[in-house]
């Protein structure tokens, strides 16, 4: 029996205000919870606009520059899967796409992420075929690598910049972080015009660590790495190297030490520091690692 409409719009705007000003203190948090929301409610939302906080400046310097795995965002919008209208409504009917939203900010403090707007009222009723067809715990938190189209023109593990326009031309999702993947290449071939093949796996594992803000960052490391006889990043055993063969990089699973033979005639901070951090979680300028890396203790 379908509950009276007065009902349920009363319960919305109870459920909005219980919603409204909660906080959360890391997207992780914020994703399980909104994971549970969802689920009790049969809704399906996705982000359909965000800013990452690694277009903030204050956030990259330290200590800030934490905050960039804790909270990932400074601004989030997420609405209802059906807000756009249907493609073909019937004749003589505009139906409008749903009006649900959600809107996360950064706090004041930029210390919590909040709720600061919603929208909960659908104009459509919930389905449970729909939800269970859709709906993917953790989607929120997913590091969406790159999708793979394989065709006969496209390998396994290389690829060239036609094919990454193509993918772009057959990517549809609504996930940003697929589009925003292949912007990262794009933006790599752009900056290097010399490249001509990419290893797959390893880029992927280096976008989805560092995210598509970074993306100069990726390029100019590989284009750099490039002009030194090297492709990139590998996995190589219990490490990470320069794809060149001769371990002009290399820093092991464990963090603890790592080599860069190019760094010693340069007299520079290493940027496969930053590069390796980015990569794999560690702290920005370890002390081991550039003790490992200079061949000395850093200078204060």
């Amino acid at each position: 029996m379908e509950r009276p409409r007065g009902l349920v719009v009363g319960q919305e705007e109870q459920e909005e205000q219980e919603l409204l000003e909660r906080a959360f203190f890391s997207w992780a948090e914020f994703s399980r919870f909104f994971d549970a929301w969802c689920q009790q409610r049969l809704a399906l939302f996705f982000i359909q606009s965000s800013m990452h906080l690694t277009r903030c400046h204050w956030a990259r310097l330290p200590p800030l520059y934490t905050l960039i795995d804790v909270l990932k965002y400074s601004y989030v919008r997420l609405v209802c899967k059906d807000v756009r209208a249907p493609s073909r409504p019937a004749m003589g009917h505009h139906e409008a796409g749903c009006p649900a939203f959600i809107i996360v900010k950064l706090s004041p403090l930029r210390d919590r992420l909040v709720v600061t707007e919603c929208r909960l009222t659908h104009s459509h009723p919930a389905c449970p075929i729909e939800f269970a067809y859709y709906f993917r715990p953790g989607r929120l938190l997913a590091n969406t690598c790159l999708p793979v189209r394989t065709t006969n023109k496209i390998s396994k593990q290389f690829l060239v910049l036609a094919d990454v326009h193509r993918l772009l031309s057959y990517c549809k999702d609504r996930d940003h972080s697929v589009i925003d993947a292949l912007r990262v290449l794009q933006g790599l071939f752009h900056k290097d015009p010399e490249a001509k093949e990419v290893d797959w796996e390893p880029l992927a594992k280096f976008r989805a660590a560092c995210g598509p803000e970074l993306a100069d960052l990726v390029a100019e490391e590989l284009s750099f790495a490039r002009q030194h006889g090297t492709r990139g990043f590998h996995v190589a055993g219990a490490g990470f190297a320069l794809k060149d063969g001769t371990s002009d990089f290399f820093l092991d699973g464990a963090l603890t030490r790592c080599s860069c033979s190019i760094h010693a005639a340069r007299h520079l901070p290493c940027r496969h520091l930053f590069a390796a951090r980015l990569l794999t979680g560690a702290a920005l300028f370890h002390v081991d690692l550039l003790r490992d890396c200079w061949g000395r203790a850093p200078e204060s």
